[in-house]
């Protein structure tokens, strides 16, 4: 599996590993219901588990969010269910959009890589089993669930255990992601009888599936096919593999074997249509002795108290070889041994089922199922975390507890406060005990605790860094500079052509020459001198720009290693730097790329990336221009400068033909993608990716 999820251009590849396991049908107060959310104006999807932020989104406290009517069941944060695994949850404020992970290797890979983008919201959101990363099977009881990639640069990924949602969202250009089938690959396992789907779209497709026989021979082609309304645009087969209106199969073993078609068009997923076929069968009742019995049957329900609004599967277990299955309580069965049942209204309803074979019809085997209106209220589940896990005495921290189930009070030891985040200091060296107790109606949470090392006041000189307004300004203009330093300095050394007052951690910097400068600053406290943190700053010319494909190659002249290649239209492939040059702090990667002349507007705007591949993280530094080796300051007309530049361990920029992305490119125009490091020793192997426009 590709960690594509993380940004889409992130690109780096990580395997899921996880063991594949077994399991009985999970107990209640072990579940949670993680609740679909859709931001039209975004076109983001969302999903959580926890009451107070479903809550909050339902009532509008984040405005724009609204419920899809779908959910499933996941594991209750906390709970020490075997063979379960933590969910992370990181979020990008830049993007706007939330990522999870039941991978522990992928949450830890994010974690190190990528901190400037994703910021981790919880070790473990709610829980689920793993998947297994060689074969994409879930563990008995469990419901696969999938992950797909919006493949734009705002990264939203929508997870979802439905193959009809599935099916639409590979239909609306979604990237599939997981392990297994690559065709319907499963990310993580939830458990089985809490699922919510949403009556189709009357515009959706909706399907009658045939069979040219019901009884075919052992080791016959059986050709499954289908009559649809609304024009679907996408199919996928289960027990059958095909991706379009037809699909043909054989068997080299007995039995009945349920075949599902589900279908989309842009309008959403229609409703999944099964027809049972009896392998090994033939159009007479096989011979039977008079003295066998008819079939005794026995009948089992996935989950005995459903949430109305939800699916449950139904299992007939017979004897006797029954030739047909004929069930009661429900309309939505054929003639095969499972069932999907559902209730709209809460009480229970007793499901029925009997087998026919040449002997009979046996006797009728019954289940009840009591199906509830809601979730049975649960006591919260928390966890603490501290602002600062190992503090100077003389400062103060801050704890803040995380809870499910909505808790209305907070008790804490060890600090004061009601609500559910706590300040406190300490003024003596050593670790403290903090703990916290919430509370809603249905009782208290297990106390939750943290240990926190108070440490003694640092007595070392101070340690710096350097940052800039620009670092690739025009001759003649100003930047400034900025130290931020540790261990309060009161004192700055500028040098390098900089020159401030001795009590400023600011400097202002200009240049008459195009060349490189670094600019180094030394902050002193009563404990000494910190060391000579540098920047570098590449002051560009004024002049020089056009085209370089027309002869002006002016600006390229000051950089020692140029590497152009051209982009072809539509080439989505990862172009990793070290199969273009060695990419070093001295290289510029010029990438050409000619939008066609009679390319239209489409909907939905791609991106470019450079990101770390294969080597230390660094900052890389991009940009679209007019012009090669553009690295002026930015100008949105594109007629002195680059339209937009980027930069960060990922830069990425989203562009369009015509309206829709932060830079409108023209058709039958040729544009130039700059790259370059900007903080790079050595080699700094990174990789360019392009994901184009596309309806």
């Amino acid at each position: 599996m590709r960690l594509r999820s993380l940004l889409g251009a992130l690109g780096a590849a990580i395997s899921l590993g996880a063991a594949h396991l077994t399991t009985a049908a999970v107990p209640l107060n072990d579940q949670a219901v993680a609740v679909e959310f859709y931001h039209a104006q975004l076109d983001h999807y969302f999903i959580s588990a926890d009451a107070g932020e479903i809550s909050d989104l339902d009532t509008g406290k984040h405005p724009g969010w609204t419920r899809t009517g779908y959910r499933f069941a996941v594991i209750k944060p906390g709970s020490t269910y075997p063979g379960t695994v933590p969910m992370c949850r990181f979020y990008s404020q830049r993007l706007d959009t939330h990522f999870y992970s039941a991978n522990a290797q992928e949450c830890a890979d994010v974690k190190v890589k990528f901190p400037d983008t994703w910021q981790l919201e919880s070790d473990a959101v709610f829980r689920a089993f793993p998947v297994d990363p060689n074969t994409g099977a879930c563990p008995a009881g469990t419901t696969a669930t999938y992950r797909l990639y919006n493949k734009r640069a705002d990264a939203n990924h929508r997870y979802t255990n439905q193959i009809s949602a599935f099916v639409y969202m590979v239909a609306k250009g979604y990237q599939p992601e997981g392990d297994g089938d690559p065709t319907l690959p499963v990310v993580f396992c939830t458990p089985e009888g809490s699922d919510a789907v949403p009556a189709p779209s009357a515009s959706a497709p909706s399907c009658t599936v045939t069979a040219s026989t019901q009884t075919p021979a052992l080791g016959s082609t059986l050709a499954l096919g289908s009559a649809c309304s609304n024009n679907p645009t996408a199919f996928l087969w289960t027990n059958c593999v095909s991706t379009n209106a037809k699909c043909s199969v054989s068997r080299s073993s007995a039995g009945i074997v349920p075949y599902t078609l589900y279908s989309a068009n842009d309008k959403g997923p229609g409703a999944p249509e099964t027809i049972n076929v009896t392998w090994g069968g033939t159009t007479q009742p096989p011979p039977t002795n008079p003295n066998d019995p008819p079939p005794v049957c026995n009948l089992y329900a996935t989950e005995m108290n459903p949430i109305i609004g939800t699916q449950i599967r139904l299992t007939a277990s017979c004897t006797g070889n029954p030739t047909s299955i004929v069930w009661g309580g429900t309309s939505a069965c054929g003639n095969g041994v499972y069932c999907q049942a559902y209730s709209a209204t809460p009480g229970e309803i007793t499901y029925s089922v009997y087998g026919v074979n040449a002997a009979g019809a046996g006797s009728t085997a019954t289940v009840t199922v009591n199906w509830k209106d809601n979730v049975t209220p649960t006591v919260p589940v928390c966890s603490l975390s501290s602002s600062n896990s190992s503090p100077s005495v003389g400062t103060s921290i801050t704890l803040s507890a995380f809870c499910t189930n909505s808790p209305t009070a907070f008790k804490w030891v060890g600090c004061t406060s009601t609500g559910s985040t706590c300040s406190d200091s300490a003024a003596t060296i050593g670790t403290k005990t903090y703990s916290v107790v919430a509370t809603n109606a249905s009782g208290d949470s297990e106390p939750a605790s943290i240990t926190v090392d108070w440490a003694a006041i640092p007595v070392q000189p101070p340690v710096c860094q350097i940052s800039a307004t620009s670092i690739a300004p025009t001759v003649g203009q100003s930047i400034t500079l900025t130290a931020t330093c540790t261990g309060s300095p009161t004192a700055f050394e500028w040098t390098g052509g900089c020159t401030a007052p001795s009590t400023s951690s600011t400097c202002t910097a200009t240049s008459a020459t195009s060349a490189p400068v670094t600019y180094y600053v030394v902050g002193s406290n009563q404990y000494g001198a910190s060391n000579a943190a540098g920047i570098t700053v590449s002051w560009q010319p004024t002049s020089g720009g056009g085209n370089p494909g027309g002869g002006n190659t002016g600006l390229c002249a000051q950089y020692r290693d140029v590497t152009r290649f051209t982009l072809a239209w539509g080439d989505n492939k990862r172009k990793p730097t070290d199969d273009l040059t060695s990419f070093g702090p001295d290289s510029v990667i010029v990438m050409e790329l000619t939008v066609p002349a009679g390319q239209t507007p489409l909907r939905y705007a791609g991106y470019t990336s450079i990101y770390e591949y294969m080597g230390a993280p660094a900052i890389r530094i991009m940009n679209i221009s007019k012009s090669a080796c553009d690295f002026r300051n930015d100008d949105p007309t594109g007629a002195n400068g680059p339209f937009m530049t980027s930069g960060g361990v990922l830069a990425s920029i989203p562009w369009n033909v015509g309206p829709g992305g932060a830079v409108q490119l023209q058709p039958g125009e040729t544009y130039y993608f700059n790259f370059k490091n900007y903080n790079c020793t050595g080699t700094c192997n990174a990789a360019i990716e392009t994901i184009f426009p596309h309806d």
